[in-house]
């Protein structure tokens, strides 16, 4: 996704001016017809009751390997 792509035509937009008085970008947006204000966040939520029964079932822990580890330390 270019930012600078026309979805029009394909062409090549430049960038001319960058608006940051925050007055004048919600004029800007008032007369585009956009929302003004960010949405306002969600709570969030538990996951699903079966959702810890599903981590059990897909994570399985070998509490030992098979096979020695070298831990010996080289200066």
């Amino acid at each position: 996704m270019d930012p600078l792509k026309c979805e029009g035509c394909g062409g090549e937009m430049k960038l001319i001016a960058f608006i940051r008085d925050a007055i004048n970008i919600a004029k800007i947006l008032t007369h585009l017809g956009e929302e003004v204000e960010a949405p306002k966040m969600q709570s969030a939520r538990a996951p699903p009751d079966d959702y810890q029964i599903e981590l059990e079932q897909e994570f399985v822990f070998d509490p030992e390997p098979d096979y020695q580890i070298d831990q010996t330390v080289s200066l």
